[in-house]
């Protein structure tokens, strides 16, 4: 298999991507408390508490990445790959509706991309490794 980057250039993108974005998801947290009024007209309560465990749920996913590219955890890394695919397929449809966050769907699919190749590497250093009997 070609070797596009080495295994410790995808790990250091994957924290610096997911630290990259944890620092925006914080961002957009603190927009939405600070500017509640503007996002929801009539004060929705329910709006703004979804979007905040949405975004929080986010988070906890990104940090699921983080530390399994910290630790080169394979199960960490496939959690956060299957789960990080999700959302951003979900992003990329509400793409269609607000074109605002274009830079963070290019983020995030650099990210996949290199989580993919990372945990690729990470399941053929898994099964290369020989268990002491």
């Amino acid at each position: 298999m070609a070797q596009f980057f080495g295994f410790s250039c995808r790990k250091w993108t994957i924290i610096v991507l997911c630290s990259f974005l944890i620092v925006a998801k914080i961002i957009e947290l603190i927009t939405i408390f600070s500017h509640k009024n503007e996002i929801v007209p009539k004060n929705d309560d329910k709006t703004i508490i979804a979007l905040v465990v949405y975004e929080i749920i986010t988070i906890a996913t990104i940090l699921i990445g983080l530390f399994g590219a910290i630790k080169e955890n394979f199960y960490l890394s496939i959690t956060f790959c299957i789960i990080f695919s999700y959302i951003l397929i979900r992003m990329i449809i509400n793409l269609f509706n607000n074109v605002k966050f274009a830079y963070e769907i290019i983020v995030m699919a650099t990210l996949i991309f290199s989580d993919i190749l990372f945990v690729f590497e990470l399941y053929g250093s898994k099964s290369t490794t020989t268990v002491p009997t």
